[in-house]
């Protein structure tokens, strides 16, 4: 269904923080629904449809301005518009910005060679590439914000939000970038701290600093913020590699001790993986627990790589999401080899799906 309208409140207060969506949808048959939908910020919301069939657009139009009045009139929870923090309600990736910090992206080495050279060198620093979803985590008096690779705000889990701004009163306002996976946020670069941007400060200061940032977290028992592992020297580095491997981690990310932190793709920071992961479009969903998946090639035609079985009952997958795919090679065929999901990427858009991502049966690989 098509999305026409949509206006995000929330609600804190009372020991509550909820969120609210308001959308306009066009009927898939002709016409229009409006559906509220709400739950804790952060959390799966429970969809609130307004009307049992399709409406025209001005009756449609009514509907939604009064549910979004009686959310903001409300006499007991008085909503107010705010940005949308649910994954699931997130604008398209191109849309402006929420954020004016962008990620800085790694460029892929293929070779195992190669990585062996870069990690050996003395002027990178090694770190785990860890398999979660990445976040520019934001905490300043107004309150803590995570923001997507795209700029977007969006829902993480509260015991993140709760303990980030614990720590921004130890230590006053401060950005990370990061990879939450489930309800831990994982630190591997600090961007600011109180107001001075760190970004143009070389790695090792960063890191310098976001160790001291953190340990002011050190007597909390049960933590959500954790600093992700780095090593600096070569014997630090070669361990956390063969470690890394012999685990099954997806691989190893290779920092230059001595750059700033710029947005885009940087040529001079890699990832090395140890298993092989494409961003898939989903072209249709089976009449199984699967779907269908495709590529787009040069020529900007969308290639089908074949099926991958729905990762678990929880995850919610649909016509036109972007999902992320672990596989051992792709086929000459273009077919994925032994494909598994390993979950829906709501911060990139379909755009990013393109073939030459994937690896191929005989290519180099570790």
């Amino acid at each position: 269904m098509k999305k026409i309208k949509s206006t995000t409140l929330y609600y804190k207060g009372k020991g509550s923080d909820k969120v609210y969506v308001a959308t306009i949808f066009e009927a898939d048959g002709g016409g229009y629904n409006v559906a509220g939908a709400n739950g804790p910020r952060g959390g799966t919301l429970t969809p609130r449809p307004q009307n049992d069939t399709p409406v025209d657009l001005a009756t449609a139009e009514k509907l939604f301005d009064k549910l979004v009045k009686s959310k903001v009139n409300h006499r007991d929870t008085p909503y107010v518009v705010g940005l949308d923090l649910n994954s699931s309600y997130e604008p398209p990736a191109n849309t402006t910005p929420d954020s004016t910090i962008q990620p800085q992206l790694l460029t892929a080495i293929d070779d195992a060679d190669a990585a062996a050279q870069v990690v050996l060198d003395d002027n990178y620093a090694t770190q785990e590439k860890m398999d979660g979803i990445r976040i520019a985590l934001v905490a300043e008096a107004s309150g803590v914000v995570a923001y997507n690779r795209s700029g977007k705000a969006r829902g993480i889990a509260d015991n993140i939000l709760i303990e980030a701004q614990r720590l921004r009163q130890m230590t006053g306002d401060f950005s990370l970038d990061g990879e939450c996976v489930g309800s831990d946020f994982h630190a591997f670069d600090m961007l600011s701290l109180d107001g001075e941007d760190l970004r143009p400060r070389d790695f090792v200061t960063r890191h310098h600093t976001l160790v001291g940032l953190l340990s002011a977290l050190n007597r909390v028992k049960v933590r959500s913020i954790h600093l992700l592992p780095t090593g600096f020297t070569e014997k630090e580095k070669t361990q956390m590699v063969q470690s890394l491997f012999a685990r099954g981690a997806e691989g190893a990310v290779l920092k230059n001790k001595h750059a700033a932190y710029v947005p885009g793709r940087q040529p001079t920071e890699y990832k090395y993986k140890f298993v092989q992961t494409a961003s898939c479009l989903v072209t249709k969903k089976n009449a199984k627990d699967s779907v269908a998946i495709g590529l787009f090639d040069l020529r900007g035609q969308l290639v089908d790589v074949g099926n991958v079985k729905i990762r678990n009952s929880r995850t919610v997958v649909k016509e036109g999401d972007v999902v992320e795919v672990r596989y051992l090679n792709c086929l000459p065929g273009g077919h994925l080899y032994q494909p598994f999901m390993v979950g829906v990427r709501d911060d990139i858009d379909s755009g990013a799906c393109l073939l030459s991502q994937v690896h191929y049966k005989g290519q180099p690989r570790a």
